[in-house]
């Protein structure tokens, strides 16, 4: 022992520091010695210092060789799926766990194959939508035209209207049949209206019963209308007014005809009429292709004076008027041979999906 205390002695002077493994190695003694010897040294004063150091080591097991040899239980489980998945395929999970970890990638195929080239220009396919009934494409045109000829549009959300403003001032007999309980829709609640401007009242009274301002008062006028190509038991009409100082049959003649001519119906006709609040009164015709006759599309006149009159306006104030159909445009514009087509529960939907803004013939 004292001969390895002094080796150790011997080695420290010419070094610093040393590992107790190294020097015993160095010495070739066995390291228990080295590490008796160093005790021995420390029990004799400060002569060294010395540092317990633990070191560990390892080896392998015998399942540790065989994981190091052909590689780990997963990933000899991994490589199994992966060795049938050209054969009986794996679950889509497996098959996304192994795309994440990068073990595995699909087979592009479309590399072999030649495709169309693609039109970038071109419109995809339209989403199925609404589609609006030509009835209401033509009602826009009418309404878009007539404000373009500088017309103002009115409300029209009053459903409900006394007989008085819808008959009586407009200088309509009682008798007339767009009265009678068939051509007319009545409430019963209000069954009557009784708020009116009491001497307009009795102004329009006066001129339906006596008579007045030139004139011997309303008579009867008779009309029996069956449903057929052209007539149905309703109908749209669109309306319009123009009062003004001086204003002749040919104003009234002019208005229609720039309408018409603005909504591409061209071959337009007018016919002497009679109108009990129009005089002198005028039916609109025009020409449809497909029932090979002329059809009334409007009506029309200038008011009487027993009609402007008892509303106070002056006596040298002329109003022209017409109240034109909505149906029968549309049936020319669409060639449309049976007004029935139109409006009820046969109406052909694939006609409604294919016809176009109304302006824009086939």
């Amino acid at each position: 022992m004292a001969d390895i205390v002094e080796s150790v002695l011997q080695y420290l002077d010419k070094n610093e520091s040393v590992d107790s493994v190294d020097l015993a190695m160095t010495l070739k003694v066995d390291h228990q010695k080295i590490v008796g010897a160093v005790k021995s040294l420390q029990c004799l004063g400060d002569i060294i210092k010395a540092d317990q150091k633990t070191n560990k080591s390892y080896e392998l097991t015998d399942e540790g060789r065989q994981v190091a040899a052909k590689g780990s239980h997963e990933a000899l489980e991994c490589l199994k799926k992966i060795e049938n998945l050209s054969l009986d395929g794996i679950s889509d999970k497996d098959t996304n766990d192994f795309k994440k970890r990068k073990l595995i990638q699909e087979i592009g195929t479309w590399k072999e194959k030649s495709f169309k080239e693609y039109n970038f220009n071109s419109l995809g396919v339209m989403p199925p939508c609404g589609h609006l009934h030509p009835l209401l494409k033509v009602r826009a045109e009418y309404r878009q035209i007539f404000l373009e000829m500088g017309f103002t549009e009115m409300p029209t959300n009053n459903f409900i209207e006394s007989s008085f403003w819808n008959f009586d001032s407009l200088f309509q007999p009682q008798q007339h049949p767009a009265r009678d309980a068939h051509d007319t829709f009545f409430i019963s609640d209000p069954a009557s209206a009784h708020e009116f401007p009491m001497d307009y009242l009795e102004r329009v009274k006066q001129v339906h019963s006596k008579g007045g301002y030139g004139s011997q008062g309303c008579t009867a006028v008779f009309r029996n209308e069956n449903l057929d190509d052209t007539h149905l038991a309703e109908f749209h009409q669109i309306e319009g007014v123009v009062a003004d100082y001086g204003l002749t049959l040919g104003d009234l003649i002019g208005t229609i005809n720039a309408f018409f001519m603005k909504l591409g119906i061209k071959n337009i006709k007018f016919k002497p009429a009679y109108n009990p609040y129009t005089e002198p009164s005028m039916e609109v015709f025009s020409y449809h292709e497909g029932l090979k006759k002329l059809v009334e599309i409007g009506n029309s006149g200038i008011f009487r004076p027993e009609m402007l009159l008892p509303m106070g306006l002056p006596e040298n104030v002329t109003a022209i008027a017409w109240g034109l159909s909505l149906e029968r445009p549309t049936m020319i514009k669409y060639k449309v041979q049976n007004i029935r087509d139109l409006i009820g529960p046969k109406v052909d939907l694939q006609m409604v999906y294919d016809n176009p803004v109304c302006r824009l013939d086939k």
